[in-house]
């Protein structure tokens, strides 16, 4: 008898570090936070779009229109790993399911801004955070 996969059985360790990133290191997180920040800025506003106009997409051709972007609006996307802007998009898409799910609990989310004390991407299993002395 083969056992089951139950989440519940796993233990999940995190670990925060501290790190000195160098300039050009510097420089290729702050194209990570804006990157990330504009895909989830694009979907909240795509799919906002899309709910007013009765037009439904699932998330993979939400992914794929954003790919296909970096060839005409925004070709700077190719700077940075594709796992940025994906979990970017993953995570507003997840936004979105939560709200429609439970209103009552979960707000309408919110557009990310450039001001905000902590920024944040990630990216496969690392999930960066920055305060404003990065």
């Amino acid at each position: 008898m083969t056992k089951k996969y139950n989440p519940d059985d796993y233990i999940y360790e995190s670990f925060k570090t501290k790190i000195y990133p160098t300039k050009e290191q510097k420089k290729y997180f702050h194209k990570c936070f804006g990157i990330s920040k504009l895909a989830y800025n694009w979907f909240l506003y795509t799919e906002e779009n899309n709910y007013g106009n009765n037009i439904k997409k699932s998330f993979k051709q939400m992914v794929k229109d954003f790919s296909n972007l970096k060839n005409t609006i925004y070709p700077f996307l190719d700077s940075v790993n594709m796992k940025v802007y994906k979990v970017a998009l993953e995570n507003a898409n997840k936004a979105y399911e939560n709200y429609f799910k439970n209103r009552a609990f979960f707000n309408h989310p919110k557009y990310k801004s450039k001001k905000e004390n902590v920024k944040t991407f990630g990216s496969e299993r690392v999930i960066v955070h920055s305060n404003n002395y990065m």
